[in-house]
């Protein structure tokens, strides 16, 4: 189980047969995993949404199989946004690091008169 296929909100509320208030009820409490948004729609997973089809939307109304994989795909999603995450984070660093030695090699490595410091002068 490598991938999954991504659903709006209205997909899946056709697939269950219920209203997006009902939908959005069970993604509050957890019954869903959200994915990220991209722009200004959000999404569920399709495969965790079809457990659900014909039944209570509810972990009891599943089989031990069905919430095994239901599972799956939860640490699937959340394991790959903390990797996502962590990726932005080395990037920053990465580009905060190259900024202050541009800084620091053009302050530096300057042989400009003008931008060497002042003697200090006491009154």
């Amino acid at each position: 189980m490598t991938a999954y296929e991504k659903i709006t909100y209205n997909q899946a509320c056709e697939i269950l047969g219920i209203s997006i208030g009902t939908l959005k009820q069970a993604v509050f409490r957890n019954m869903f995993t959200r994915l990220p948004r991209q722009g200004l729609l959000a999404h569920l997973i399709k495969e965790q949404v079809v457990l659900f089809k014909g039944k209570d939307i509810s972990f009891s109304s599943l089989t031990d199989e069905e919430i095994a994989t239901w599972k799956k795909y939860d640490e699937l999603v959340k394991g790959k946004t903390q990797l996502q995450l962590a990726q932005e984070v080395t990037i920053s660093e990465e580009s905060i690091k190259k900024l202050a030695k541009m800084l620091r090699d053009e302050i530096i490595g300057s042989e400009d008169p003008s931008r060497t410091a002042l003697p200090f002068r006491s009154s």
